[in-house]
C-alpha cells in the first residue's frame, strides 16, 4: 500500500509498438484517450506509480468510432 502519484497509459494498435499517452501528472482515476486513429482496434495498458516506481501493466482493447 504506497500512495498513488500517477498513472502511465499507454496505446498500441500492433501490440508491440507502445505510445504513452501525455496526460501530466495525476491520480485521477479516469482519462479521455485523444489523438488516437479512427476505426481502429487498440491495446491499452494502464500502471500506478508510486515513490516505489511503476507496478503492473493492466491491459486491455479498446476499438475507436
Amino acid at each position: 500500500g504506497r500512495a498513488i502519484t500517477d498513472y502511465v497509459i499507454e496505446t498500441s494498435a500492433d501490440g508491440e509498438n507502445w505510445s504513452t499517452f501525455g496526460d501530466g501528472v495525476s491520480t485521477a482515476t479516469s482519462a479521455k484517450v485523444t489523438g488516437l486513429a479512427g476505426k481502429t482496434r487498440y491495446a491499452v495498458r494502464i500502471a500506478a506509480v508510486s515513490d516505489v516506481g511503476t507496478g503492473a501493466w493492466l491491459t486491455t482493447t479498446a476499438t475507436t468510432k
